[in-house]
């Protein structure tokens, strides 16, 4: 592997690790320590969440890169340009065809995690504007549907991924492993590069229109979505009708969200525009594209910071995590301890009842005294229930 390719790799392990504890330390707190001011609104955070887990997850085995092959000296017929690179673990031991097959997945689990900030933006405007269809919203034969019909899109996009994959012929399939390929590029048509290269026809093509039309109108219902939002909690100020920690939490999780819709313009429309400005001026390079995934993949390690930035509560849980490791780690070690001071008190309450016993056992009174003294005591003093009033008594007959 040449030094780029090593970096790629390199940063895309740590980013998606990264990415990963962060997830899943956040689906961990919204399913535990999410206030009761947002409880009906986990299983749309939690969706979000789970979405960016499974992206990191798929990054770190797959790791793809956008490639362009205009530049190919033996291009397939009916190429259409458009290409990409796994370089991730599964060339090792999985079959091109089927790590393929993977990607397309992947490419689906990205078309449906993009409309899940829309989906949470009209399921908020339902809960605030119309709180008498939240109900209804959440029933499982109104919600079913709806994630149906995303998954549908989502496996459209996936099927024509999967439809346009162009399999290796003459040259370009002469590789000793799977983890190699030549990419025959008017520079260097020898050079050996790691990964697997995808080439794909026009079904490609489609499978952008998919993207393309459901961003414009996830994100146009988005938009109306959240101005009908801040004026229904505006309208609530006013009239007071719910209360100022509440109105708080709604106004966090309002500026959440819409910073999370930032994150797929930011870090994956840049990508998009530097990939299409240098093919455009025939200045794509291999370090382009892997600095446009290394630019994506900051996407899900930025969603989780976002959501413990505005919502104290899953910050606060990570404090109370670590509170609760140190009370382990401190209890394991007095736990130690234990066996010994229990020991300490079994001997120490062993001396005390020997010593009652002793005092109780005492005559009432002195063994020289004579018969008639002790009549006499037992008819001025009353027999003694304690040891105090046993030393007493004997010191009164004497």
């Amino acid at each position: 592997m040449i030094p780029l390719e090593i970096t790629f790799i390199s940063h895309s392990y740590l980013a998606s690790s990264l990415a990963l504890f962060m997830n899943g330390f956040l689906l961990f707190a919204v399913l535990r320590r999410t206030p009761n001011e947002l409880r009906a609104y986990r299983l749309v955070i939690s969706n979000i969440v789970l979405c960016d887990f499974l992206i990191a997850f798929g990054n770190l085995w797959l790791q793809p890169v956008p490639s362009s092959s205009t530049r190919e000296v033996t291009r397939p017929p009916n190429d259409s340009g458009v290409s990409y690179v796994i370089m991730g673990p599964v060339v090792y031991f999985i079959h091109p065809a089927k790590n393929h097959l993977l990607t397309c997945a992947f490419v689906g689990l990205i078309q449906y995690s993009l409309m899940a900030v829309p989906l949470s933006f009209a399921y908020r405007y339902f809960r605030i504007c119309h709180p008498n269809f939240a109900d209804l919203f959440t029933k499982l034969k109104t919600i079913f549907p709806v994630f149906v019909i995303l998954i549908l899109i989502s496996a459209a996009a996936t099927v024509l991924m999967w439809m346009g994959d162009m399999p290796k012929s003459g040259p370009a399939a002469e590789v000793s492993s799977w983890s190699e390929y030549y990419t025959h590029l008017d520079d260097d048509p020898n050079q050996p590069l790691f990964g697997n290269l995808i080439h794909l026809d026009y079904h490609v093509y489609y499978t952008e229109y998919i993207f393309l039309v459901m961003f414009v109108i996830g994100y146009s219902i988005l938009i109306v979505c959240a101005m009908l939002i801040v004026r229904g909690l505006q309208h609530m100020q006013r009239n007071q009708t719910i209360s100022s920690r509440t109105l708080r939490m709604q106004r966090r999780l309002t500026y959440c969200l819409m910073c999370q819709s930032l994150l797929p313009i930011i870090f994956g429309g840049t990508p998009i525009v530097i990939i299409a400005v240098t093919i455009g001026f025939g200045l794509y390079t291999q370090l382009v594209s892997s600095l446009s995934m290394a630019i994506w993949s900051y996407q899900q390690i930025f969603g989780p910071l976002l959501t413990m930035l505005f919502i104290p509560s899953y910050r606060y849980g990570s404090r109370r995590w670590k509170e609760n490791a140190s009370k382990l780690v401190n209890n394991s070690s007095h736990s130690k301890e234990a066996p010994v001071a229990s020991k300490w008190l079994q001997k120490r309450a062993v001396i005390k009842v020997a010593t009652i016993t002793r005092r109780e056992s005492q005559p009432t009174i002195a063994t020289s005294a004579s018969d008639h003294q002790r009549e006499r005591a037992s008819s001025l003093f009353p027999r003694p229930t304690s040891a105090k009033q046993l030393k007493f008594s004997a010191i009164q007959i004497k």
